[in-house]
């Protein structure tokens, strides 16, 4: 417990602080309510210590879909080479007790059915909930341990952007 303590005092508190979706275009691509959703992600990255950190990755990993462009570029850059999702790395060092946002694109293909008792029910590849389908992410900052977790696009509030976007009548 005392070593976990001092551990702490040594390395920056840095973590994913917020992950804001925004939905810019929802295309239906056929007949059978399957669309093509692009959305921006507003990505909060946290410093909560009292230890600036110098060198600090952001590695996102969506289970459906890929990232892509929109990189604010004078806020970080992508780190090439990753074997799984899309990393960045700040340009400048995160001070103690601040914050800093940046945003990057999110796209994935979803099926929106109509339930008589529950309504509209979003699902992705192999029938598989919207709901359930989760971003993990990772910070790395300076050679602290890792800070890993992972949000589900229910805990995003994907459903209800998306059900502002696509219309589905109940005689399907």
């Amino acid at each position: 417990m005392i070593e976990d303590i001092r551990n702490r005092q040594k390395h920056p508190s840095v973590f994913l602080g917020n992950i804001t979706p925004i939905i810019r275009r929802v295309t239906l691509l056929d007949p059978a309510y399957l669309y093509d959703v692009f959305a921006s992600l507003d990505l909060t990255i946290a410093n909560k210590g009292t230890l600036k950190s110098a060198d600090t990755f952001l590695l996102l990993n969506p289970e459906q879909g890929y990232l892509g462009g929109l990189d604010d570029q004078e806020i970080v850059t992508t780190v090439r080479g990753t074997n799984t999702g899309r990393m960045w790395q700040l340009i400048r060092p995160l001070p103690p007790q601040s914050e800093i946002s940046f945003r990057t694109e999110y796209h994935f293909e979803g099926r929106l059915t109509f339930h008589p008792n529950f309504g509209k029910l979003w699902t992705i590849k192999g029938d598989s909930p919207l709901d359930d389908v989760a971003i993990e992410w990772t910070v790395f900052a300076d050679s602290a341990p890792p800070r890993r977790s992972r949000v589900t696009m229910a805990e995003l509030g994907f459903i209800s952007l998306l059900n502002q976007f696509a219309p589905l009548h109940s005689s399907h």
